[in-house]
C-alpha cells in the first residue's frame, strides 16, 4: 500500500504538467494565475474589456475632404506616423496583411485586417509608453470599418490599474491619442451625432440650446460651453478646445458677452451659468436643480492652464468609459475559440478528479441481466459521491458568501483609511512648507534687524558713521558662506529632489550661480512650495488656480509680464531647454520689491507648456531688465 501511495498515476502527472507554466526565469506558476504570466508571451496582444481600466474611448464617422480621396489609407498613414514616434522599429500597417509583434514592456502590436462581402475591417492593438507618466504602458485599440463609402473609427486607450496607475485625472487626460488631432486635419471627423467643429451661439440660439441640448433627457454625452470675456474674444481659441475635447464632448461657443445674461436667466441660477470667459462641462441628465459642483467649471487662470484642462479631459474620459462601447473587431474573431472548440466539462466532479477533463470515447458492452453491471455500480457510486459533494457545497456556500462580504467591507475600509492617510500626509506636507516659509521670513527679518543694530552700535559719539571696511564685510560674508549652501546648490538640490514636479533648466542654474541674493532659506522654501503645488496640480487635486494656491502660502505669484514690454526685452524670458526646445517663462515668483540683487530675486518659470506638466524653471536670480528698471 505504501508503494501505491508513493507512485502517482501517469495521467495525473500529465494533467498537472498541462496546468502549470514555467517562466523564463524558472518560476513555476500553477492554477488560475497562469494567464497573468502568459498573456504577454504570445505573438499577439489582447485589449482589456475592463471599464475601470479605460482612460479614453470614442467613436467617429470619417469623411474625405476631397471626393477623390480614400479615407482608410489616410487613417493608416496617420497611425503609422504615430506608432513610429515612440517605436522607430515598428512595422507598417498594410491594408490586407496581418501583423503581430511579440509584446514587450513598452512595445507590442497586433494588426488584423479582414475583407468580407464588400466590407473591410481592420483592428489594431498597440502597446506604447504613456505620453507623460514614466514607467506606465498604455494599450490603444483602434477599429476601422469601411462599407462602401462609409468609414467608422473607434478608439480606446486603457492601462492596467486604471486611473490610480497614471496619477489620476490628469494622467488619464494626457493619454488621449495624439494621432486624432493629426487625423482631424486630414479628413472630416464627425461623432455619431454631429460635427466636431465648434458651434457658435447667438442671442437667438441660446434658448433652443438650453431646451434641446442641455435639458435633453436623451443626451448621453457631456456638453462643453465656452463663454467670451467681457472685452470680447476667448481665453483659449475655440478650435484648440474642440480638438482637445474631440470625441468626449461637443463644444458650443457663445458669441457675445450679453448672451451670457440670457443664459443665466434661462437656467435660473447664476452658479450653473457660464460667463466671463469660463468653460463649463454640463454632464448628462442635467437639470436646473443640480449642484454646480456636478458640472465642472474652469475660470480664467484654470482655463488657460493646459494641465488643468487636461484634468477636465480625464474626467470626461471616465464619463465616456461608462457610456461608450467598442464595436466587434477582427482580432477577437481570429483568436477566440467558440464553445465548439472547448472540451465539455462535467457539471460536478469528485474531489479526486483532475482539474481539467478532456473529451474521451466511451465504449459500452451489453451485460447479463442476472447480475448487476460493473458500470452500473460505478455509476451509482458516482451519483452518491456527487450527492455528498453537493451537500458539502451547500453547507460551505453561505460561509463563503459571508466571508466574501466581510472581505469586501474590509477592503473598502482600508481604501477609505488610505485616502484619509494620504489626505493627512498632504496636509502635513503643506503645513511644513507653510511653516518653513514663515520661518524663513522671520529669519530674514531678524538678520536685517541684527544688521541695523550693528550699524547703530557702530555710530560714534560725534554722530559720524564710518564707512564699513569692505575687506572685513567680505570676509564676514565668506565666513557665513562656508557653513551654508550657495544659491546654485539650493536650485540643483530642488531639481533633483523634486524632479517629478520641477524641471530646472541650465539657464536657471547659471543665473543662480551669478546671483548674490542673501535670503537663501526663503528660496529653498519657495522651491519646495512650487514642487508641492505642481505635484497636486498634476494629480488633479489642486482644485484652485495657481494664484490662489500661492496666495495661501504667502507667496507673490504673477501670471505674466506687462503687455507693454518691448519685443527686445521679451527675448529675456525665452529660455533654451536643450534639443531645440525653448520655453517662454513669463510667470514668476517675486521675492523682494527693489532691484538690489542682494535683496531682490525672481523665479521665472512656465506652467503652460502643453508637452510638459511640470513647472519649467528658466531663471533664478536677478530681476530681468524692464522699461522701469532703475
Amino acid at each position: 500500500m505504501s508503494e501505491s501511495r508513493a507512485i502517482k498515476p501517469q495521467h495525473a502527472l500529465s494533467e498537472r504538467a498541462r496546468d502549470q507554466h514555467i517562466t523564463e526565469t524558472g518560476i513555476r506558476i500553477v492554477g488560475r494565475a497562469i494567464p497573468l504570466f502568459t498573456s504577454n508571451e504570445g505573438a499577439s496582444l489582447r485589449a482589456s474589456s475592463d471599464v475601470s481600466e479605460t482612460l479614453y474611448i470614442a467613436r467617429f464617422r470619417l469623411r474625405p475632404r476631397m471626393r477623390k480621396d480614400r479615407v482608410v489609407p489616410i487613417v493608416l498613414t496617420t497611425l503609422n506616423e504615430a506608432i513610429l514616434q515612440s517605436w522607430p522599429e515598428a512595422p507598417q500597417l498594410p491594408m490586407d496583411e496581418a501583423i503581430a509583434r511579440k509584446p514587450e514592456r513598452y512595445h507590442g502590436l497586433t494588426w488584423v485586417p479582414e475583407r468580407d462581402l464588400g466590407r473591410w475591417t481592420g483592428e489594431l492593438i498597440w502597446r506604447h509608453p504613456h505620453p507623460v507618466v514614466k514607467g506606465v504602458a498604455c494599450t490603444t485599440q483602434v477599429i476601422i470599418s469601411e462599407i462602401e463609402d462609409q468609414v467608422r473609427l473607434a478608439v480606446r486607450v486603457s492601462v492596467a490599474g486604471g486611473l490610480p496607475s497614471v496619477r489620476g485625472y490628469v494622467g488619464g487626460g494626457q493619454a488621449r491619442p495624439s494621432f486624432l488631432a493629426a487625423l482631424r486635419g486630414r479628413v472630416r471627423v464627425l461623432t455619431e451625432d454631429s460635427d466636431t467643429q465648434p458651434r457658435f451661439l447667438t442671442e437667438a440660439d441660446i434658448e433652443g440650446f438650453v431646451q434641446d441640448v442641455l435639458l435633453s433627457e436623451s443626451r448621453s454625452q457631456p456638453v462643453a460651453l465656452l463663454s467670451p470675456t467681457t472685452e470680447g474674444g476667448y481665453l483659449v481659441e475655440p478650435e484648440e478646445l474642440a480638438s482637445e475635447l474631440l470625441g468626449l464632448a461637443p463644444l458650443y461657443v457663445i458669441e457675445g458677452h450679453p448672451t451670457t445674461f440670457r443664459l443665466t436667466d434661462l437656467l435660473g441660477d447664476r452658479r450653473l451659468s457660464c460667463f466671463f470667459g469660463a468653460l463649463r462641462a454640463y454632464m448628462p441628465m442635467f437639470s436646473c436643480a443640480d449642484s454646480p459642483l456636478e458640472h465642472p467649471l474652469l475660470l480664467h487662470e484654470r482655463l488657460v492652464d493646459p494641465v488643468q484642462r487636461t484634468e477636465l479631459i480625464g474626467r470626461l474620459g471616465q464619463v465616456a468609459a461608462q457610456a461608450v462601447g467598442m464595436p466587434r473587431g477582427t482580432i477577437a474573431d481570429a483568436t477566440e475559440e467558440g464553445p465548439e472548440h472547448e472540451a465539455p466539462e462535467p457539471a460536478l466532479s469528485s474531489p479526486a478528479a483532475p482539474a481539467k477533463h478532456h473529451a474521451t470515447t466511451v465504449v459500452t458492452k451489453p451485460t447479463p441481466t442476472s447480475a448487476p453491471a460493473v458500470g452500473t455500480v460505478a455509476a451509482t457510486g458516482s451519483v452518491e459521491a456527487a450527492a455528498a459533494s453537493n451537500a458539502l457545497l451547500a453547507a460551505i456556500l453561505p460561509t463563503l458568501a459571508a466571508l466574501d462580504s466581510r472581505i469586501a467591507d474590509l477592503a473598502s475600509a482600508i481604501r477609505a483609511q488610505n485616502e484619509t492617510n494620504a489626505s493627512i500626509a498632504e496636509e502635513i506636507g503643506r503645513l511644513r512648507i507653510s511653516s518653513a516659509l514663515r520661518q524663513s521670513n522671520t529669519s530674514g527679518i531678524e538678520r536685517r534687524l541684527d544688521r541695523i543694530d550693528s550699524l547703530l552700535m557702530a555710530i560714534p559719539a560725534g554722530g559720524q558713521v564710518a564707512p564699513p571696511d569692505a575687506s572685513e564685510e567680505d570676509g564676514a560674508q565668506d565666513d557665513d558662506d562656508d557653513d551654508s549652501l550657495a544659491l546654485v546648490d539650493i536650485v540643483r538640490l530642488a531639481g533633483s529632489t523634486h524632479e517629478d514636479a520641477l524641471l530646472i533648466l541650465d539657464g536657471a542654474e547659471r543665473s543662480a550661480g551669478e546671483s548674490n541674493y542673501r535670503d537663501l532659506d526663503r528660496v529653498a522654501a519657495v522651491l519646495d512650495a512650487m514642487a508641492d503645488i505642481s505635484s497636486r496640480r498634476q494629480a488633479g487635486t489642486l482644485q484652485k488656480s495657481l494664484r490662489e494656491a500661492f496666495r495661501e502660502l504667502g507667496i507673490e505669484y504673477r501670471t505674466t509680464i506687462s503687455k507693454s514690454t518691448p519685443p527686445k526685452l521679451r527675448q529675456q524670458y525665452i529660455v533654451h531647454g536643450g534639443g531645440g526646445t525653448f520655453y517662454e517663462c513669463l510667470e514668476h515668483i517675486a521675492l523682494g520689491s527693489s532691484y538690489d540683487p542682494e535683496r531682490c530675486l525672481r523665479i521665472y518659470f512656465t506652467s503652460r507648456d502643453p508637452s510638459e506638466p511640470r513647472f519649467v524653471i528658466g531663471h533664478v536670480g536677478r530681476h530681468f531688465t524692464v522699461a522701469t528698471t532703475t
